[in-house]
């Protein structure tokens, strides 16, 4: 499937990344990393959409703009709000997926 006249945003808060273990980890290292590795999951994915991956440092609630979520140039057709809700599940898995094969080794404080 194409997905030209999709524009997908989505987003995480660097902090989120690092879990409550007891060990430090690089943050910055941390962020780089996956951010890289949701591009690398995402863009094949939805080849033609304009993708959009924020991240910024804190914890927490994310932000209105790190958040998923799925326009298309043409939003008045109710398929296209399906497809769309369809399109954030499937990156809320990716970035699952992509947190769930971190090699937390890789990236000592």
């Amino acid at each position: 499937m194409n997905y030209t006249g999709w524009s997908i945003n989505t987003g995480f808060l660097d902090g989120n990344l690092v879990p409550n273990d007891g060990y430090h980890y690089d943050e910055e290292a941390l962020a780089r990393h996956y951010g890289e590795a949701l591009d690398a999951a995402i863009v094949p994915a939805f080849p033609g959409a304009d993708i959009t991956i924020r991240h910024q440092p804190g914890q927490g609630t994310v932000p209105f703009n790190c958040q998923t979520r799925a326009d298309h140039d043409d939003m008045e057709d109710l398929d296209r709000l399906a497809q769309a809700d369809e399109i954030v599940a499937r990156i809320d898995d990716i970035h699952g997926e992509v947190y769930g094969a971190i090699d937390w080794d890789a990236f000592p404080a």
